[in-house]
């Protein structure tokens, strides 16, 4: 990830391997952002690019709850992404919180899970508020939906 003037560019990293500590811990112990109407999937091919989170619809200021426990890593506006916050878990693992139209938390900060870390909004690359959520491990994105219970939105 490189910072230039308060934006933030993503490099994609080459895929890893999940360990099964990870899978263990997720399906434990995450928390679902938000309850929200799913409107984009994982892996949807949209404009020539590949969507790496899931998009749920929302309306304009709802609370956004941290999924994990883990240490702010960026709190402010990325290409694309609009208004957004990067938290870091143990074990290599990010989650993503995107389109945001207030950000509640500071880079570096330590969250909770379930602690209110943003709103939603329609910023950055959006077509109306949601919630773009991303779970990344090693720097790859994952489907959050293997982790979340979607059939709770």
């Amino acid at each position: 990830m490189q910072k230039t003037n308060e934006q933030v560019a993503f490099t994609p990293l080459s895929r890893g391997n999940t360990e099964i500590n990870r899978e263990v811990f997720l399906h434990n112990s995450i928390t679902t952002p938000i309850k929200g109407i799913l409107t984009s999937t994982f892996g949807e091919q949209r404009e020539g690019y590949y969507h790496k989170g899931v998009d749920l619809a929302a309306n304009t200021g709802t609370k956004i709850q941290a999924a994990l426990d883990g240490t702010v890593s960026f709190s402010g506006v990325a290409d694309g992404y609009g208004k957004v916050v990067i938290i870091d878990h143990s074990d290599n693992l990010q989650t993503v919180y995107a389109h945001c139209s207030k950000l509640d938390v500071s880079s570096g900060e330590k969250v909770l899970r379930g602690q209110f870390v943003a709103e939603v909004g329609n910023t950055g690359d959006s077509t109306g508020p949601h919630l773009h959520f991303e779970i990344r491990v090693d720097g790859v994105p994952i489907d959050p939906l293997r982790y979340t219970g979607v059939a709770g939105y």
